[in-house]
């Protein structure tokens, strides 16, 4: 044990401190997660379909996936998918309830 962590073989492994509160506030990532994933695989499947449409085999079918590319489309997802939260204020007002902060993020507000 070396300043609150054990070391196993090669792994050192420390205590994490965590809220419990804080698994209440995922619902709010994991649907901003689920939502940038879902453009994504839109995304995808319409570089595939494009590929498919120019008689393009399965078997070579390839992805160009450049980060050039992949910047601009994550910031219109994101821009997208936050614009999609604001409209669902409800799954962040259950989450900051469950959690117990609902009147602290309420009168931080006011």
């Amino acid at each position: 044990m070396i300043n609150g962590a054990q070391e196993v073989g090669f792994l050192r492994l420390e205590r994490q401190i965590s809220l419990p509160a804080i698994r209440y506030l995922l619902s709010i990532m994991v649907t901003f997660k689920d939502e940038m994933k879902k453009h994504f695989q839109g995304w995808y499947a319409t570089e595939v379909q494009k590929q498919m449409q120019n008689n393009v085999a399965v078997s070579d079918l390839k992805v160009e996936m450049p980060t050039s590319l992949l910047k601009n489309a994550s910031a219109n997802w994101i821009i997208s998918t936050w614009s999609s939260l604001q409209q669902r204020p409800q799954i962040a007002i259950n989450g900051f309830r469950k959690s117990g902060i609902l009147s602290a993020v309420t009168s931080a507000i006011e």
